[in-house]
């Protein structure tokens, strides 16, 4: 064998070592890329391409870290070609796929405070004083190279849910199911499982526009802060005669 073919296999062999070795910090950097610069990976150990570390996330943009806890992650490969890499976060699981066309992921359990995304949502929603946890119980997304945004639908829970504006009191829990396409449009359907405020509706969000159509209830009157929060956002329903009105429709764009 010449020397040009040794040097070049020498070289080869490197290249090889390098990229199964890369540190697990490397990973953090491509994840905080991933995020826009809004979370970031602290405490790392293990390699680029399977390892544990705090993962935090800010509240909102410029705004302080939230501790998300532990993540693992692990890449290989699924049915043997396919690129895979599975998240663990919170006993909750992500994984994605990378084929010649597109990406898929999965998600089950991946729970989040809910300030750690609601306070990036916009759409004049308050931008702090969020709280309680967001559990995407089950979910699919996927896209294409050529494609724009990406499709799917999933299941999200909104456990002891509240917010600054509402005098940051437990409201409740609901439930929301989402259906995105490749088109840019998603729409969902808002349902309460529990608590002292009844949201009910649906609504989608098409190019950046978001619009609601639904109806909120409250238990009792002597809730005077949130009644007068509601009477703001909304009208009294007429078909709910009561004094003062405990059920408002509301509707956006108003």
């Amino acid at each position: 064998m010449s020397i040009f073919k040794l040097s070049l296999l020498f070289m080869l062999m490197c290249v090889v070592l390098l990229l199964f070795n890369m540190p697990a910090s490397l990973f953090g950097t491509f994840l905080n890329k991933s995020c826009s610069n809004q979370c970031r990976l602290a405490d790392a150990h293990g390699g680029f391409w399977s390892g544990n570390g705090i993962l935090f996330v800010r509240e909102r943009r410029g705004g302080k870290w939230l501790n998300l806890g532990k993540l693992d992650w692990r890449s290989g490969w699924s049915s043997g070609v396919t690129p895979r890499l599975r998240l663990d976060l919170n006993g909750g699981i992500l994984i994605t796929y990378v084929t010649l066309t597109g990406w898929r992921a999965e998600f089950n359990r991946f729970s989040i405070p809910a300030q750690a995304l609601l306070g990036h949502v916009g759409h004049a929603l308050p931008a702090t004083g969020w709280g309680g946890m967001l559990e995407a119980a089950q979910g699919k997304l996927a896209k294409n190279w050529a494609g724009n945004t990406p499709e799917g639908h999933g299941r999200v829970y909104w456990r002891k849910a509240s917010s600054v504006a509402f005098s940051s009191r437990t409201l409740g829990d609901y439930k929301l199911n989402w259906q995105s396409s490749s088109a840019g449009e998603t729409h969902f359907s808002l349902d309460t499982l529990r608590g002292m405020l009844t949201l009910v509706g649906q609504g989608s969000v098409r190019r950046g526009v978001f619009s609601f159509n639904g109806s909120a209830e409250v238990e009792n009157a002597q809730e005077s802060i949130l009644l007068s929060l509601l009477a703001n956002f909304g009208r009294p329903d007429p078909s709910f005669p009561v004094n003062p009105p405990l059920r408002y429709l509301l509707k956006w764009p108003h």
